[in-house]
Formats: C-alpha cells, structure tokens, sequence
C-alpha cells in the first residue's frame, strides 16, 4: 500500500512541475498531457518535430500512391472486361505464340495481358517463316473438310450397304472453289498477240531470248517497232485481257485438281496441291482487285503481260 501511495504522490508531483495543475486545481486534459510528452519526448531524443512531420507526410503520400496503384489496376481490369468480346480467341493465341518460341503466359499475365505481349511480338519480330503459316492453315482447313467428309458420308449408313454412299456428294468437301471462266482458242490467240503487241512497245528494244520470242509473236520486226505509245482504249484493252487470263488459268487449274479421284485427294501431295491453289488464290485477290479497277502500276503490268504473252 506505501508502493501505491508513493508512486501516487510521485505522479502528481510530475504533474505538478510540468505545469499541468497550476494552483489548486485537481484536473487536466489528456490531450495535454500528450502534447507535454511529446514535447519532452523530442527534447531528450533531440529529434526536431519537423522531421516527425515529413515521416507523416511520407506515409501519406506512400499511402496515396498504393491507391493509385490499386486504383489502375481496377482501371485495367475493367478494360479487359470491356474488351473482352475483342480479344482472338485463347486456343490461336496459344498456337501464335509457340510458333514463335514464345511463352504462352508469364506469371501473373491475364488471357488479356497474353494477347497484346502476342501483338507486339507480331509487330516487333515479323513472320520469318513467309508464307508457310498461310499453307499450314489451307491444309488444317483440308484436313477438317475430310473428317467431314469422313463422318458425314459414314453416318446413319448400315455395315451391310457401303456401297449406298454417294462418291460424288461425299467428295465435294475436298474440292477446292473454282469460277467459271472459260476462253475460247480464237480468243487466247488475240490475247496473245495483243499482250505481245504491248510488251513489244515497252521492252521490245531489249535482246534477250524472251522478248525475241514476244517480238516474234506480236510479227514485228525489232526496227519496225512502233515508237509511239498506244492509245488508252488498247492499254484499257491490255488490262482487260490480263485480268481474263488470269481468271481462265486459276478456272482450269482448280477445275484440274477437282478431276482427281479420291484417293489423289487425300494424299499428302494432293492436299499439298490443294492448298497451294487456295493460297495462291488469296494472294492474288489484290492484284485482280487492283486490274478490276484500272489502276494497275506499268511496272508489274509489263511483267504480268510478259509472263501471260509467253504461256503456251
């Protein structure tokens, strides 16, 4: 009981001589008792109150920093939500990415994140492989158009009666699409002469073995070429037959790999040949675009006239 009374008296005494109880006053605010400690706190430790403050205004500042960084990572992910709907889907990405020995998803990396890292390595590392992917693509289309064939001409039919299948409905899946464009003799023999007129006016002063030969088709002599250039109903004329030919030579070759028989079909050398005509196809829907529409460059047309003037 003296320990309590003692350490009693010695609080009060404190109290006294920090001036908290002036007079006969027997109460005081916490709130200064708090301040008066800290103000002795700070004068035994010599810490100025000011660095205190900045400590504060640090925290503060951290604090808000950690908000924002919270804050734009909710941002992201609701554009990720809303863009959802855009992104290709996960099963492509996957197959892009290890095409190009690239991971297919880093730690912590959203099928978003995943998608745009594939954007930019398509835009900072092109396509070393050429044109190989496009045929990959043609023959992965090939191969599901004969598990079609496969599962569509051997449904609902019995064991007993597999001769009931239709061969010519069951093979019209691995055909490839073609256009009607038929010429007539009468007209490839004008073609070719008028393609050879015209590669005759543009480079007939060269002495190669090609151009001798269109020289000769178009039946002028190399001191009779015209000096001249052409009218621009004839260039018209040059485009037009350009485009035909084309046309006729894509027709009859799709109409030749439509003539195989099954089994050529589903060789590895045929699909070969019939994905090559579908990317060949693809490729040059520009260039018939671009002769459709009158605009063709004289550079690649008196290539593409040359090349049409010498086919047999």
């Amino acid at each position: 009981m003296d320990l309590v009374k003692a350490e009693i008296e010695k609080q009060r005494k404190k109290l006294v001589t920090s001036g908290l109880l002036p007079g006969n006053k027997k109460f005081f605010k916490r709130s200064l008792l708090r301040q008066k400690e800290e103000e002795e706190y700070f004068s035994k430790s010599k810490r100025p109150k000011e660095q205190s403050n900045n400590v504060e205004d640090y925290n503060f500042r951290t604090k808000t920093e950690e908000e924002d960084l919270l804050l734009k990572k909710f941002e992201e992910r609701s554009r990720e939500e809303r863009e959802k709907g855009k992104l290709m889907p996960r099963k492509e990405v996957v197959r892009l990415l290890r095409e190009r020995n690239q991971p297919i998803r880093l730690f912590g990396e959203s099928d978003y994140d995943t998608f745009q890292r594939l954007k930019r390595v398509q835009l900072l590392e092109p396509e070393s492989k050429g044109l190989r992917n496009d045929l990959i693509a043609a023959l992965d289309k090939l191969d599901d158009a004969e598990d079609e064939e496969f599962y569509t001409s051997g449904r609902g039919v019995p064991a007993s009666e597999p001769h009931c299948i239709d061969s010519s409905s069951a093979s019209s899946t691995l055909d490839v699409k073609t256009k009607d464009n038929t010429l007539t003799v009468e007209e490839l023999e004008k073609m070719k002469i008028d393609l050879a007129r015209y590669v005759t006016l543009k480079e007939g002063t060269a002495t190669d073995d090609a151009t001798t030969a269109v020289v000769s088709i178009s039946k002028l002599a190399p001191d009779s070429v015209c000096i001249s250039d052409f009218d621009e109903g004839f260039h018209d004329q040059v485009i037009d037959h350009t485009l035909r030919y084309l046309k006729f030579l894509l027709s009859k070759w799709g109409h030749a790999l439509n003539t195989r028989t099954k089994e050529e079909k589903l060789s590895y050398s045929g699909k070969m040949a019939s994905a090559t005509y579908t990317q060949t196809v693809e490729y040059i829907k520009p260039l018939l675009r671009t002769l459709q529409n009158n605009v063709s460059h004289f550079t690649y047309l008196s290539i593409i006239t040359f090349i049409s003037a010498l086919q047999k």
